[in-house]
Parts: C-alpha cells; structure tokens; sequence
C-alpha cells in the first residue's frame, strides 16, 4: 500500500468518516492579523498548496483566513494553522494561551517566512520558545518523516527562491524547524 492509502484507511477508521467526504472541512487556517500587509501579501498561497496535494496526492480540502482571536481549542476543527509573514510579530498573551492549548491538543502550526525574512523568523522563534518553553525548537534534519512521508526527498529536492537566498537559505540544506509534542513534530 501507499503511504497516502495507509494514511486515508487510517484516517476513516479514526474518525469514522470518508475522506473524501472531507471536501467540505478545512485543511489549514491563515492567521489573520490586523496587519494585513504583512501576512496577505500572496493571498492565493494556501489555495496554491491545497491545489497541488488536490493534483498531486489526490486529497481535498479547502482553507480560510481566520483572525487569530478566533484560534480552535479543538484541532479537528482546523487541523492546521498557517502564518506567514515579512515582519517582526508577536502574539498577545490571551494568543499565545490558545495557541498553546490547540498545540497540546494535537493541532498543528506552520510559521513561513515570506521571501526569508530575517525578522519575521527571530519572532517566529521567540514566539515558538513562548509556547512551549519544555520543548526547544530543533532545525528538522532530513531524515526527518517530513521529508519522507510521501516522497522521498533528497537535499537536492530542496531549492529556495531568489529571496530567500538573498536572506540567507541555501539550497540542499532543509532549514524547517520543528517542536515535537510526545511523537509527533507540531
């Protein structure tokens, strides 16, 4: 079997539901701020990905924004949380508390640095040792599952846009960094 077969069985018998009949939920969540020009700059990002795995992996689902005081306590709600940006950020304390319980409870967060911001990834890092100050973030190295849980990268899989290198990133090295919560990288 596939590892997208084995995932699909899995996940019917988990939440006794199809899915395919998954259309209808939502994947991820974009974090809105009330900066909208920091965080929306490339508004079709999320639907880009979501129109790829659709195409690539044949799995579908649909995303939103949702303001970040709107955050899930209940990860099977929004599985996924996104939050990109260019600029330095941090969260409110009443955000970073739901943030924290959504994390806990299985959920998922992704922080992506637009075109490799420097600034935007120191916060994503404070803001990540905020939210879990027993558990240190860690660059995923690859062989990490990430890398290998559909198709099986290599270093030379990994290449980074102009901006990015501008920034710093340097292709065939990953530069995700991760939490592990119990067995799984949150």
């Amino acid at each position: 079997e596939t590892d997208l077969t084995s995932l699909r069985k899995l996940y019917e018998t988990t939440q006794s539901v199809k899915l395919d009949d998954l259309r209808k939920l939502e994947l991820d969540a974009k974090i809105a701020t009330a900066n909208r020009s920091d965080w929306a700059t490339n508004p079709s990002d999320t639907e880009n990905l979501l129109r790829w795995m659709a195409k690539n992996l044949n799995v579908h689902f649909s995303d939103m924004n949702l303001p970040e005081n709107k955050i899930p306590s209940d990860p099977r709600e929004i599985p996924i949380l996104y939050r990109t940006g260019h600029e330095a950020f941090s969260f409110s304390p009443q955000v970073r508390a739901q943030l924290r319980k959504y994390l806990l409870a299985g959920g998922t967060l992704i922080m992506d640095a637009c075109c490799g911001r420097r600034a935007f990834v120191e916060s994503a890092l404070r803001e990540m040792q905020q939210l879990l100050p027993e558990r240190p973030p860690y660059r995923l190295s690859m062989d990490h599952p990430v890398y290998h849980s559909f198709f099986n990268m290599k270093p030379e899989d990994i290449q980074f846009r102009d901006y990015a290198l501008m920034a710093g990133a340097r292709d065939d090295e990953p530069a995700a960094i991760g939490i592990d919560i119990e067995c799984r990288t949150a």
